[in-house]
């Protein structure tokens, strides 16, 4: 009897565990697709966080002093880079986008294979209506690349299958971006060659002016010593200096005490004009330096967004290429913060 119920129970684990295993292989085959769901997000975070950290530019709306001035032929041309970089950039937006949508859509797989064959046509349709060179794949490469999405049995296939596509865009962005910093070096060169032309004649003459002040306030430092020691050498060596503040004077050893005072306001009068001057520099100067200042902060900005781009771009194209592969773990991280952590010290 026992031996009957030991037999029983025997059964009923091997029942048990045979469940167990096949819900397990179950929920493990069905399981895939939600964690690629949830890791194809960040493709659209990466790709929003990179986009936000390029918009610091010589864009109009980012400058103040030296908007009148962005008008060149650098400038221009630095704004057509940028803008073509963002154009490649809303196309792996809205493809992230689409890649999350369809995911997350709860279609049969095959359905979902056939969502993003129907985006992909889309976006073939928008690149053909604006061709650009940085891309290397041909029109039949494309429509062939669009029928192996359709065909592909699921999600992950589809996006293996687009795997081609994700990096002639990444190589494309790449392009813009190398193109960006030398446009970037060209603008400011630009600009500073801009600002100057409009101040530097007002810089020049205020190194002019620091130099007669100079002369000036050595001239009342010696006509002081003079009052203090009675010592004509002081007079003499200022004569010999400045010698138009003696004009109908007679020669030293003959200067009288009101000759001396006359000197001394002749040089107190030539400080106060100067003074008047120095007023009338003082816009000129200080929106050279304000606009020069905003050049440089800009310029650093956006070197440091290029870099940021260029590895937000390289994160996003690899992070694909691993979900498309089935390794769905390694997305997992906030590419963002890689991205902010490794620049600077990566590249």
């Amino acid at each position: 009897m026992r031996t009957t119920q030991r037999s029983k129970t025997a059964a009923w684990i091997t029942l048990v565990a045979l469940v167990s295993a096949t819900t397990l292989t179950t929920t493990g085959c069905s399981y895939f697709v939600p964690s690629t769901k949830a890791n194809v997000a960040p493709f659209a975070d990466q790709t929003i966080a990179m986009s936000g950290e390029v918009d610091s530019s010589l864009a109009e709306g980012r400058i103040v002093y030296t908007r009148h001035l962005a008008k060149g032929p650098e400038v221009k041309r630095y704004r057509e880079l940028l803008g073509e970089f963002q154009g490649v950039v809303k196309g792996i937006v809205a493809y992230s986008f689409q890649a999350v949508t369809v995911a997350e859509s709860g279609l049969p797989d095959t359905l979902k294979s056939a969502e993003m064959a129907k985006f992909l046509e889309g976006l073939r349709d928008h690149v053909e209506e604006y061709p650009s060179a940085r891309f290397s794949l041909s029109a039949a490469s494309l429509d062939t690349l669009i029928e192996d999405v359709r065909d592909a049995e699921d999600l992950v296939g589809a996006l293996r299958a687009a795997q081609p596509l994700a990096d002639d865009a990444g190589h494309a962005a790449m392009a813009i971006v190398d193109d960006l910093q030398d446009a970037l070096v060209a603008a400011q060169d630009e600009m500073m060659e801009a600002i100057y032309g409009r101040h530097g004649t007002m810089l020049t003459y205020g190194d002019s002016f620091k130099r007669q002040q100079n002369f000036v306030l050595n001239g009342l430092i010696l006509v002081d010593e003079y009052w203090k020691t009675g010592d004509e050498s002081a007079i003499a060596a200022l004569r010999d200096s400045i010698p138009y503040f003696f004009e109908g004077m007679p020669p030293t050893p003959q200067l009288t005490v009101r000759d001396i005072v006359e000197v001394e306001e002749r040089l107190y009068g030539r400080l106060e004009k100067m003074d008047r001057l120095r007023q009338s520099l003082v816009w000129d100067v200080d929106m050279y330096y304000n606009q020069v200042t905003e050049i440089d902060t800009i310029v650093e900005t956006s070197v440091k967004a290029l870099r940021t781009a260029r590895l937000a771009i390289h994160v996003w194209v690899k992070t694909h290429r691993k979900l498309s592969a089935g390794i769905t773990t390694p997305a997992m991280f906030d590419m963002f913060q890689i991205t902010k952590s490794l620049v600077g010290s990566v590249l």
